[in-house]
């Protein structure tokens, strides 16, 4: 009688525990991040007081990239459009071939859903078979810098995931804070009863000879001699490493500020595929890559490619793995670039602060993404610590806390150009008393 007594105590339990509302992958956001609908325009944007002010419009997002290392940003509505690169330089244009895209498909359905993760679509035609325009309001963006977060949530997307962002900015770190990398780690859960399949696709455009003008935008962009070429490498602890290496055509021993390096990659491990296309027109229709992806989550694994005469070229990576019922899983993505010289209007040449620790060669960028991938969870874990007492401390309303976080972002965009402490010392000068009380880990 006991022992029917202790089981039916134990069922009673278990099916309150069961009616309990179930944390989710959105529940451990920071509740004090800045957030937003996806995609949703601002209802009274205003405008800018002097026409000579830039004003990129209220499409921003968190930025990435190490101090002193050059910056870019996602807006909320999930372009790249925030260019830092070239010391000194703004440029504000949405690359359309540098894009997030989600397919999800339902054990047992006939076919699966795919979707660019932008709420818009680009305006000259470019990639015309891509299915853009993700739903606005599908989801949110949040941002506590140096962290951001795309929380996807459309009704089509039957798991639920999140996508995090970051730099390894961290207080009292001169090493990591420096790096040009940005690491991006898709958090998936499968709430159904059924098993779900999810691939993410990162595309790329080969941005080499890019940043050489002092333009605002991109029209005297330099595209010949670019050159795309697909890369893996074994790491036993952690699975295979894929990716794609965007360089061009230069001279050897001689670097100059435009030449450099991007690199997109990703695991390959038990139970997780990596899918490539290693060139494609950045400009054409990009059936080379939709077709595949948007049938069944894969790419064609093509590392076909050629030298640019002039065109814009791309490439892009896929990351599939299946979610059974209730499962969760968490993969990491990382984009790198090594621009290593800064150089001033008289010609003076200076080598930014990360390559103190991955050389001067502008050939490095692999070994950055190498090193986003082994320590994604580790500098997530370290970020999280750092902001966690700010974030608990319900004595300072919630604005001023994540204040302190969000506008330490314009130190990292103003741009620190070479070594410390002068360089570090320089941004955070122009930052208020307030952020540089936080970076030295002070509570006012």
């Amino acid at each position: 009688m006991r022992k029917q007594s202790l089981l039916l105590l134990a069922a009673t339990f278990s099916v309150c525990v069961s009616l309990l509302p179930q944390p989710s992958l959105g529940d451990e956001i920071p509740k004090i991040a800045w957030r937003r609908p996806l995609g949703q325009p601002l209802e009274n944007p205003g405008v800018r007081k002097n026409k000579s002010d830039i004003d990129d419009s209220y499409w921003q997002g968190a930025p990435v990239g190490g101090f002193g290392a050059g910056t870019f940003s996602r807006t909320y509505r999930g372009d790249f459009a925030r260019w830092h690169i070239k010391s000194g330089v703004h440029k504000y244009v949405s690359v359309p071939a540098n894009q997030f895209a989600m397919f999800q498909h339902v054990a047992g359905d006939p076919g699966g859903t795919a979707r660019v993760l932008m709420t818009d679509h680009p305006s000259n035609g470019e990639l015309s078979s891509w299915q853009w325009d993700y739903p606005v309001g599908a989801g949110e963006y949040a941002a506590l810098f140096p962290k951001s977060w795309s929380n996807y949530q459309w009704d089509k997307f039957p798991a639920h995931v999140v996508l995090e962002q970051f730099s390894p900015v961290l207080p009292g770190n001169y090493k990591e804070s420096s790096y040009p990398v940005a690491v991006y780690r898709w958090h998936a859960e499968n709430p159904t009863n059924k098993q779900v399949t999810v691939s993410v696709l990162l595309s790329w455009t080969n941005m080499g000879g890019w940043f050489r003008a002092y333009t605002h935008d991109f029209q005297s962009a330099l595209s010949q001699g670019n050159q795309n070429h697909f890369r893996r490498e074994d790491l036993p602890a952690a699975g295979t490493m894929k990716g794609i290496v965007f360089d061009r055509n230069r001279a050897d021993g001689v670097v100059n500020e435009w030449d450099g390096e991007f690199a997109i990659a990703a695991f390959e491990s038990p139970g997780v595929e990596v899918f490539f296309q290693t060139q494609f027109l950045a400009d054409g229709d990009g059936k080379a890559v939709w077709a595949p992806f948007s049938k069944d989550g894969t790419l064609a694994n093509s590392d076909t490619s050629w030298v640019s005469a002039s065109e814009k070229v791309a490439g892009a990576i896929a990351v599939k793995f299946t979610l059974q019922p209730g499962e969760k899983k968490t993969i990491p993505m990382v984009l790198a670039w090594d621009f290593p010289v800064v150089e001033f209007g008289q010609g003076r040449k200076w080598n930014r602060k990360y390559t103190d620790f991955y050389g001067t060669n502008a050939s490095n960028s692999w070994a950055i993404a190498r090193d986003g991938l082994l320590h994604a969870a580790e500098w997530s874990d370290a970020i999280a610590a750092w902001q966690k007492p700010y974030v608990e401390d319900d004595s300072k309303p919630a604005w001023y806390r994540a204040m302190l976080f969000n506008e330490l972002r314009m130190a990292e965009l103003f741009g620190a150009a070479r070594k410390i402490p002068i360089a570090m010392r320089l941004p955070l000068s122009l930052c208020s008393n307030v952020l540089t009380t936080l970076i030295t880990e002070r509570w006012m």
